[in-house]
């Protein structure tokens, strides 16, 4: 009956090259196929012992029959319906004949030397490419560490004295280890044969990768670069029109782009109030001295003819002693109300310091200008100022170059009839006609 089940399952599953049914004690009580006669000996391996002793699955080391033939078994514990330990069934397979375990090897056995190996727990080969070493205890480093349980890859040097890549990994329920080897001269050539191939491959997406990239670079720069170039120059007066022009068409550019209008006007507002402020009398509003001086050159350079009224504001000292610089100040912001309102667009009023007082009319005669000088007189003369009451003005009217080639000297003689307009009687206007 035994043997009848021993064949069963050996046919069951061809695998193994034998399956044996063993007692208790560890006598193997039959076994197929029967050519190899072990029925009635005793498994001595410390393995197959511990596993009868703990009745459990168990794979076993590399066992020696006595007729010298090396194997490797797994046995299965057998018990009855009431659990008592009966024995195990074992399925072994001879290392030094072909096999399931040599068989899958040699799937990994290649013609370039490359070798895949398996040794049991205490290192004894189990199957090799080279039949001889199979049973042989091996003491190499990568066989050191799979069966510490470990995996990983390693150089190691062969029985033949060639430097090898080995690859190793252990296998937990059975505690064995796989080492597939190859010579290192072959990986590494091999491996330069692949990345050359590989790089030709990427070689030409590369390019056009990088061509990409660079144009990509170029547009996102290019209105950087034009930004730059306008902050460069921008107090030129086309600054805002060459910022505009750039074409920021992402989010950063278009953020710059802003603050840089934004910084041009803010700047141009900043220097229109400094040029106001470098133009402009603080008391009165009017142009200063400086502003003056810059358009008599502008209209001497481009031969406009001008005329000028000189003015002075009559006993102006005695409303400063009577009453106080501040109504001073009161009155001359008064004055210079009234002279912008006999003033057209073009004319400019200017305060030369102090209470006198400078307009300039472009275009204009000495009799037109006396006119308009005499329209203000009697406007002054006619306006009352708070706490001061009536005030009055002397004038003197020239023109250029009517009256003399030099500007300077047409001013000179604009003041000198304002003076001559004091000292014969105040209130007044004289002008140079002639």
């Amino acid at each position: 009956m035994l043997d009848g089940e021993s064949k069963r399952l050996q046919q069951q599953d061809s695998d193994f090259d034998t399956i044996s049914v063993v007692g208790a004690d560890g006598r193997i009580l039959s076994s197929f196929p029967p050519e190899h006669d072990l029925v009635g000996q005793v498994l001595i391996a410390p393995d197959s012992q511990q596993g009868v002793q703990e009745r459990k699955p168990a794979v076993s080391n590399v066992y020696k029959l006595n007729s010298g033939t090396l194997l490797v078994y797994v046995s299965q514990p057998i018990t009855d319906s009431r659990g008592t330990y009966l024995g195990f069934i074992s399925g072994a397979n001879y290392l030094q004949k072909k096999n399931m375990l040599s068989a899958l090897v040699s799937n990994h056995f290649h013609q370039d030397d490359t070798q895949v190996y398996v040794v049991d727990r205490n290192g004894q080969m189990l199957s090799h490419s080279d039949t001889s070493r199979v049973g042989n205890k091996e003491r190499s480093a990568v066989v050191k560490a799979v069966v510490q349980g470990n995996h990983g890859a390693m150089e190691v040097v062969n029985s033949y004295g060639v430097r090898m890549l080995a690859g190793y990994a252990s296998v937990p329920s059975s505690g064995w280890g796989v080492v597939a080897q190859q010579p290192k001269e072959k990986t590494l050539t091999a491996l330069g044969g692949l990345m050359r191939q590989m790089l030709m491959g990427a070689l030409p997406l590369g390019l056009v990768g990088l061509l990409i990239l660079w144009w990509l670079a170029n547009e996102i720069v290019r209105p950087l670069r034009q930004l730059a170039d306008s902050a460069a120059v921008i107090d030129s007066t086309d600054s805002v029109e060459r910022v505009q022009a750039v074409r920021s068409w992402y989010f950063e550019a278009a953020h710059i782009k802003l603050a840089l209008l934004n910084g041009i006007n803010l700047i141009r507002e900043k220097i229109n109030w400094l040029n106001s402020q470098a133009h402009t009398d603080p008391l009165t509003g009017l142009l200063n001295r400086r502003a003056m001086e810059a358009a008599l050159v502008q209209m001497s350079e481009t031969r406009r003819p001008f005329a000028v009224i000189s003015m002075d504001v009559d006993h102006f000292k005695q409303v400063n002693d009577t009453f106080g610089h501040d109504v001073g100040d009161t009155t001359l912001r008064t004055l210079a109300q009234l002279i912008q309102l006999c003033c057209r667009d073009v004319d400019l009023a200017c305060r030369e310091g102090g209470e006198e007082f400078t307009l300039l009319l472009p275009d204009t005669t000495t009799a037109d200008a006396a006119l308009v000088g005499e329209r203000l007189r009697a406007l002054v003369e006619h306006t009352e100022i708070e706490t001061v009451g009536h005030i009055t003005i002397s004038l003197g009217v020239a023109s250029w170059p009517h009256d003399d080639e030099m500007v300077v000297e047409v001013m000179k003689k604009a003041d000198e009839l304002m003076y001559q307009a004091k000292r014969t009687g105040r209130n007044r206007l004289v002008a140079s006609i002639k």
